[in-house]
């Protein structure tokens, strides 16, 4: 908001922002919209694939420069404008009954991410945080807690045919400290046009409690060249770590920007070790997947005094959230055999929200 004001834009109140998600479930209220003159009917199904079409694809955007009149720069958004307005003029023709669908639609939007406000004003950014609605990024100080962040700096489109699965194997020792060995596995299936560079360079950060400590970590983009032959032939069959695999034995990295190869560096740790918000750790770094393959990034990390003591019982709590735009499968598997009272636990499924767990003690025997 400040670049705004700097480049002339004036004050602001606040900030939304949405996925397409968001658009998707109000077309699933209103039905599906025709867009007159492009031959268009969008659905909720049909939406992100269309909007990525008419705005990345050169043939489309000719097309949409020349049924708008738009030939500036944000022609090849006239598809997008166009769909927008149809949206909101349906949205405001509705029934109150379907209005009434469209806000509880709007609020579930808020606790999966795929709609995020800001309020300069600091009560109604304080009803937000109250409730809840904030998206923002939790400090883990009332229970433990992670959270996976991924940032799509390919280029491209490619971040739709990637699923995310986070495994964490969660061992409470007898003191009451958490050690957390997670998995993130980054699976690469390109069953569609990119609309750029294939390979998925995707910067990771993963957020924690402050109190924290990173113990190892592999599969992040070192920096250090192992292999950099230009050609076809090139790299392509150097696999510099087994956190990389190719099932159809590929590894090129292809185009990085221009004619430029991508080198092949070798994979180890996360580079980046000092948290970009306070009161949390964080440790990150770039990620690259080859075009149909899969990477797995492996953290590992100790959070001391994580049980704590509810009425005098041991009692565990952990919160999973997600950032918006993905949902991705946690699995989730704590042992508690060394902490009296409390049983172990397991969970594996897609979480849409962020995703609380919490080890009760275990009824007193009779």
């Amino acid at each position: 908001m400040q670049v705004f004001q700097d480049e002339g834009g004036g004050p602001v109140d606040g900030d939304i922002a949405f996925t397409p998600a968001l658009i998707g479930h109000i077309i699933d209220i209103t039905g599906p919209i025709k867009v007159p003159g492009y031959g268009e009917t969008i659905t909720s199904k049909n939406l992100e694939e269309r909007l990525h079409y008419y705005q990345q694809d050169f043939s489309a955007i000719a097309r949409e420069q020349q049924i708008s009149g738009n030939y500036s720069h944000t022609g090849r958004k006239a598809f997008t404008s166009t769909l927008g307005q149809l949206v909101l003029d349906r949205v405001r023709h509705l029934p109150v009954s379907k209005l009434m669908l469209v806000v509880k639609s709007a609020i579930r939007d808020i606790q999966s991410r795929d709609l995020e406000i800001y309020f300069t004003n600091p009560v109604a950014e304080a009803y937000l945080v109250a409730h809840g609605y904030s998206a923002s990024i939790d400090n883990f100080s009332k229970q433990d807690g992670f959270m996976v962040v991924q940032g799509n700096y390919s280029i491209s489109k490619a971040s739709q045919y990637v699923h995310t699965t986070e495994h964490d194997d969660v061992t409470l020792d007898a003191q009451g400290n958490a050690t957390h060995n997670l998995t993130i596995t980054l699976d690469y299936k390109q069953t569609g046009p990119v609309y750029g560079y294939d390979t998925y360079a995707d910067y990771i950060r993963v957020y924690a409690p402050q109190s924290a400590s990173l113990i190892t970590g592999d599969g992040f983009d070192s920096g250090h060249t192992v292999c950099s032959r230009p050609g076809p032939s090139g790299c392509g069959s150097v696999s510099s770590s087994s956190t990389r695999y190719c099932p159809n034995g590929n590894y090129s990295l292809g185009i990085e920007w221009a004619k430029t190869p991508w080198p092949v560096d070798s994979l180890g740790p996360p580079t980046e070790l000092t948290s970009d918000l306070p009161g949390r750790a964080m440790w990150g770094g770039l990620t690259l997947t080859p075009k149909n393959c899969i990477s797995y990034i492996t953290l590992s990390w100790s959070v001391p005094h994580a049980v704590q003591k509810v009425h005098g019982q041991p009692s565990y709590s952990i919160l999973v959230q997600k950032q918006s735009g993905v949902t991705p499968t946690i699995e989730l598997s704590i042992d508690a055999s060394a902490i009296k009272g409390l049983k172990s636990f397991q969970f594996k499924g897609d979480i849409i929200t962020d995703k609380p767990f919490t080890l009760a003690p275990l009824p007193a025997k009779k």
